[in-house]
């Protein structure tokens, strides 16, 4: 139904958008000051946006803001009740009416009364002003549709459908299953027999003979290929179908019943999609009748002016109608072909008539944004768990290298200390009661220490070999043989890689940080750009400003890792160094100490 070759429009709107829109930014003054941000919507009515070839006058507007064009919804009132619109002199206020506002899973849906969109300016704004704590509510959808528009059903409000016009022409009865999910907000599902809305009779709602008559509403059949199913009939006063308007065969058609003969008007191309939204419309005038599409005319016949006057009913009495309608709308005036492509382009999912463009805060209000602050209030939620899981790591690392840096500082001191009593034992190696008795060591000064645990461990080997053969500690020639010293070597070693592990205790955490968190970071960062094209793609805009909230917040989990990986790198290496110099020194001073042992007891 919308080519691809459409995002080129996209793309041109948003070029647009950046040398025009900007300018208009900064030469408006600010519409009030107790509002201390706003956001420029522009409208393209060139052939690549609204296609209309004459002005629309009176167009309600809808806008559809997501995280993907919108990134400050943290800014707005939960309801969106501080929202308003002001035109492009930035004085007049609009009309408008919040169809739906969520503003924790960033959607909202606005139909905006807009007085003029002109096709020789191509392209016009509006502003959307927010960020108001005390603001109280100001949407009302009466003041949203002109005097022609006669009935509005929009399905998003819980309960019986409600007319949203202010000539409150409410269904008289309904039976169709409401739909959360339709093309804009809610929608009705019909389902064959017994599905249908009857609509009150009201001069309003008559087809006259003079003024003329329009319908319109967004339609989606499973099967649209059936042989003839009513979507939208005018019985009279016994039931006959005065106007009808329906589906067969998957192309739209429209019977009149006249006096002489019935008139019918059918398309012949642009069958409905299965399962597809696509925009219904006919419009009754002096003369003739014409069908549209998706904007564009389909079908038209000559009619003779006459007036219809019966209950409007939704819905097919046979039951062959199955599917889904929103956004149904009745007016008591023959559109224009330009307000029917308007309304076609400007609906649909992927319109391509509203550009979302910068936002700006109010400079009286407190300065420049805070960009950062904006980046993380677009963090999406797998971005936020990324960020948790990212932050625990962060503090394990930087625990580790705090508890090692002072670790290594204490080894290196008691080292200092137990070498300066060692190296006074001349060319006794075992002094060991000398130095095991000391005050130093028995108030834990050399616990730390990796070099006493070696010469304890060999100390004690010496002194059970000494015992074994009668001789006093120290006693120089006790006739050590190579295996006896192989066994205090032995023991020695043992103490070595102990005090390795010791040392090297904790490290792995270190490097988990250093590669896994890059990664971590990478995986946050791929999810939350699926996600922000996810929202483009149900949003249906497509610009640079619906599109850098979501990656600059997605960037944020790359960052995050970064920051995690970084540090413990600078740390891991710093504390590695000192590490490899501690352990090189124990090892040195083991092969010294195994060296004065084997002299003095061989």
């Amino acid at each position: 139904m919308y080519s691809s070759g459409s995002i080129w429009q996209w793309v041109v709107g948003s070029v647009l958008l950046i040398v025009c829109g900007a300018t208009l930014a900064q030469d408006n003054t600010w519409w009030n000051d107790e509002w201390d941000y706003r956001k420029e919507v522009l409208f393209d009515m060139s052939p690549s946006g609204a296609g209309t070839e004459t002005d629309v006058d009176d167009a309600a507007v809808l806008l559809r803001l997501s995280s993907a064009n919108f990134g400050y919804f943290g800014n707005t009132l939960e309801t969106g009740d501080d929202l308003r619109f002001v035109a492009a002199d930035d004085i007049t206020p609009l009309s408008f009416y919040i169809e739906k506002y969520d503003s924790v899973n960033e959607i909202a849906l606005i139909w905006v009364r807009v007085p003029k969109l002109a096709v020789s300016g191509q392209i016009q704004s509006i502003f959307m002003y927010y960020g108001n704590e005390d603001a109280v509510a100001a949407s009302d959808p009466k003041s949203v549709f002109d005097a022609s528009t006669r009935l509005v059903l929009d399905f998003s409000a819980a309960g019986a459908p409600a007319d949203r016009t202010a000539y409150n022409n409410s269904p008289l009865s309904s039976t169709v299953a409401p739909l959360a999910e339709g093309l804009i907000a809610g929608a009705a599902r019909f389902e064959g027999a017994g599905s249908e809305i009857v609509l009150p009779p009201s001069p309003g709602l008559a087809v006259e003979s003079e003024g003329g008559f329009t319908t319109s509403f967004w339609l989606r059949m499973p099967d649209p290929a059936i042989g003839e199913a009513a979507v939208l009939s005018m019985r009279g006063v016994e039931g006959e179908d005065l106007i009808r308007l329906g589906i067969r065969g998957g192309f739209v058609f429209a019977t009149f019943n006249q006096p002489e003969s019935a008139i019918e008007a059918v398309a012949v191309t642009q069958p409905l999609v299965p399962n597809t939204w696509a925009h219904i419309a006919m419009t009754v005038g002096i003369d003739e009748i014409q069908l549209y599409v998706n904007g564009d005319v389909v079908a038209r016949t000559n009619t003779i002016a006459r007036t219809f006057e019966g209950n409007w009913v939704i819905g097919d009495q046979v039951g062959l109608f199955a599917g889904d309608i929103d956004q149904f709308m009745l007016f008591a005036t023959e559109q224009s072909p330009a307000r029917v492509r308007f309304a076609a382009r400007n609906e649909a999912p992927f319109g391509t008539v509203s550009i979302y463009g910068d936002d700006a805060r109010n400079e009286g209000a407190g300065g420049h944004p805070n960009y950062f602050a904006t980046t993380m209030r677009n963090v999406t939620t797998d971005g936020w768990v990324v960020i948790v899981i990212l932050a625990v790591m962060f503090v394990i690392s930087v625990w580790v290298m705090w508890i090692k840096a002072r670790l290594l500082s204490k080894i290196s001191k008691a080292n200092q200390r137990f070498m300066s009593q060692y190296q006074n034992l001349g060319a006794d190696p075992m002094g060991l009661d000398r130095i095991a008795n000391t005050a130093a060591n028995a108030s834990g000064d050399f616990d730390p220490s990796t070099l006493f645990p070696l010469y304890s461990a060999g100390a004690v080997e010496v002194r059970k070999r000494l015992d074994q053969r009668g001789a006093a500690v120290g006693a120089a020639s006790a006739g050590f043989t190579g295996e006896t010293i192989a066994a205090v070597r032995a023991s020695i070693d043992a103490a070595v890689i102990r005090q390795r592990q010791k040392l090297n205790s904790l490290m792995v955490l270190l490097t988990i940080a250093i590669s896994g968190g890059p990664f971590l970071g990478l995986l946050g960062t791929v999810v939350g750009v699926m996600i922000t094209f996810a929202a483009i793609a149900e949003s249906g805009d497509v610009n640079v400003n619906s599109i850098a909230p979501g990656i600059a917040a997605a960037l944020v989990a790359t960052v995050a890792g970064l920051a995690v990986a970084i540090p413990a790198l600078f740390g891991y290496n710093y504390l590695g160094s000192k590490i490899k110099d501690i352990d090189a020194n124990t090892q040195v001073f083991a092969d010294e100490y195994l060296t004065r042992i084997a002299e003095h007891y061989s």
